[in-house]
């Protein structure tokens, strides 16, 4: 009987396919003997190896791809999260407020719109300003006086405008772009102009011979009826926003030729976080009326991240749509689109607290809270309470005042410099990415972060504490379930160096 040679699956590189080629050929063409380079079958062999050990390569990575954990082109974890149903959350733009001055001169009050915009200077990274947008109508004073009003990141994008009009009230007049023209068919994509986008500004409308009527945003087209007016929302790695239409199954369909428009604005993200007073202009024109100051622009960030996608999306399919034990709640609550972080506490078997908190560790908004809060009740178990809360975020300081961090700096780096550097890994061990509910830190992880660092030659670290406790040791500092740590002060004395 004839037994099959043993097969090593782990020799897949150049090396193994050779030596199983030429292993192959001894018993196949025992004449062929020699085995110098210059042969030519012996070059032939080794340029078959070295095509084989480069689609083994693709091979290997194709496999890694496919699993949320291994995977390292986002497109292949917005896709795997895709299929786990979670959703990533999108870029929010940032918000503020603007002082608008009158000059002297002006006799009359002016009415500035809502929707007006205002700029900042030219930026380099964006090669042109940033542009905010007002919020509401608001009336200037004449004669020198000002006003405050709030303002948004973004643009709104229009070629035309549609006229809403409701039953009860007046019309309402809505500047949007022609997106497509439908086809009648079932899953309709479509791309929407330019980015970024922000999505919680889309609004799609088909125009129909009576009137627009609008398809409003769904998780999920699973769960709609075929009577629902409904489309679906994704983000493409490449920041690409799409639409997808229903199939008159989950989802009504568009009658072919009806022609779809859509209203939203571009501009979103942790770019629109400015300084105070960097809104500088106005960008139509409107007589009269300038920039006084500006607040500090804040409440922007970018879409969540592809480690973020990678550990929450995870979570939140393991609860598999039903809350047993404390953990399930919190993982259940990161299924809400805009929840970044969780944290579950059960006062009782009756009642479970859930604590989180948003992108760059934000304060949930009260619209985001009701939204977890609701999606968490509706699959507790019977009897069970949920609440929602914001979580704590505690500053942990390293070195105090009297008692700072000691870095000696090689000969040739500066001192500054050298500073610098070891304050931005102490503030990088606390980034939002790296930090969680129920967090220890040692000691030895804020040694760990500034070993090694250019220009070091040794650091010593009196205090790590977190703020709202006495500024003495290095204990581990421990967060409670409600807790997330954050960077707090950081005092550094460099020593040597130039």
């Amino acid at each position: 009987m004839t037994t099959s040679p043993p097969v090593d699956y782990t020799a897949k590189d150049f090396l193994g396919f050779r030596e199983a080629m030429l292993s192959y050929a001894r018993s196949v063409v025992p004449e062929w003997t020699t085995r110098n380079p210059a042969d030519f079958g012996v070059a032939m062999v080794e340029m078959l190896a070295h095509c084989l050990d480069i689609i083994s390569y693709y091979q290997d990575r194709l496999v890694g791809e496919a699993y949320l954990g291994t995977a390292t082109q986002r497109s292949s974890v917005l896709e795997i999260a895709r299929i786990l149903s979670y959703t990533p959350y999108p870029a929010q733009a940032a918000t503020g407020t603007v002082t608008l001055l009158s000059d002297e001169s002006q006799t009359t009050a002016v009415m500035v719109p809502a929707g007006t915009q205002l700029i900042t200077t030219y930026q380099e990274d964006f090669q042109g300003p940033l542009v905010f947008e007002t919020v509401q109508d608001v009336t200037v004073p004449a004669a020198g006086q000002t006003v405050e009003v709030g303002v948004v990141e973004g643009a709104t994008q229009a070629s035309t405008t549609i006229t809403l009009s409701y039953p009860s009230a007046s019309s309402q007049v809505i500047p949007v772009v022609e997106l497509a023209v439908s086809a009648g068919t079932a899953d309709q994509r479509f791309n929407v102009p330019n980015k970024p986008v922000d999505v919680a500004t889309l609004r799609l409308f088909a125009l129909y011979p009576n009137g627009p009527i609008e398809w409003v945003v769904t998780k999920s087209l699973l769960d709609a009826t075929s009577d629902d007016r409904v489309f679906e929302v994704s983000v493409e790695a490449d920041g690409t926003v799409m639409l997808t239409l229903g199939d008159d199954v989950n989802g009504a369909v568009p009658e072919a030729g009806i022609a779809l428009v859509l209203a939203y604005r571009v501009g979103s993200g942790a770019r629109g976080n400015l300084a105070a007073n960097e809104l500088v202009d106005v960008a139509s024109v409107l007589p009269g009326i300038s920039v006084f100051s500006s607040s500090e622009m804040s409440g922007g960030w970018d879409a969540e991240s592809t480690d973020s996608i990678r550990r929450n999306a995870a979570k939140a399919w393991g609860t598999q749509d039903r809350a047993v034990t404390v953990q399930d709640y919190a993982n259940l609550a990161l299924a809400v689109p805009g929840v970044d972080k969780t944290s579950a506490l059960a006062g009782s078997s009756s009642l479970v607290t859930i604590f989180m908190l948003g992108a760059l560790n934000s304060t949930p908004s009260q619209r985001l809270t009701e939204a977890a809060t609701k999606y968490v009740q509706d699959r507790a178990m019977a009897g069970t309470a949920v609440t929602v809360q914001p979580g704590t975020l505690i500053p942990i300081n390293f070195g105090a005042t009297t008692d700072p961090v000691v870095v000696g700096v090689m000969p040739q780096y500066r001192r500054a410099d050298t500073q610098l550097v070891v304050t931005q890994a102490l503030q990088e061990l606390l980034t939002p990415d790296r930090t969680t509910f129920k967090q220890r830190l040692t000691i030895s992880d804020a040694y760990a972060a500034v070993h090694g660092l250019p220009g070091v030659l040794y650091v010593q670290i009196p205090v790590m504490a977190r703020a709202d406790q006495i500024q003495t040791g290095t204990a581990d500092v421990l967060c409670r379930d409600w807790e997330v740590p954050i960077a707090g002060n950081i005092n550094i004395s460099a020593v040597g160096g130039v």
